[in-house]
């Protein structure tokens, strides 16, 4: 069930979105950006020769389609679940103005 859903909302998995809330949307949204940017740049030549020698010679057209589509679907997923994390709310952590913690 982890599996699955790993892959269907990837990017609630993060501890930052487990805040709920404006925070967790701000996680996905980013997070998804820098994978998409990672996507797009290793599909420069000079980039695919970097990683894996003689890959820029091959046919990724199957491999782009299938990969973009499922980033595309989880992403979207992420965005629509994200709602459904109730947003934290925090304790404000008074002091008491005591000197004894800085000595």
């Amino acid at each position: 069930m982890s599996f699955l859903l790993g892959m269907c909302v990837p990017y609630l998995g993060y501890k930052e979105a487990a805040v709920g809330g404006r925070i967790a949307l701000e996680n996905i949204l980013f997070s998804g950006f820098i994978v998409a940017l990672c996507f797009v740049l290793s599909d420069f030549d000079y980039v695919q020769r970097f990683v894996v020698v003689g890959s820029e010679e091959c046919s990724q057209d199957v491999v782009n389609i299938v990969v973009g589509i499922w980033w595309t679907m989880s992403f979207l997923a992420s965005i629509f679940c994200y709602k459904m994390i109730p947003p934290k709310e925090f304790e404000p952590q008074y002091h008491d103005g005591g000197e004894e913690e800085f000595l």
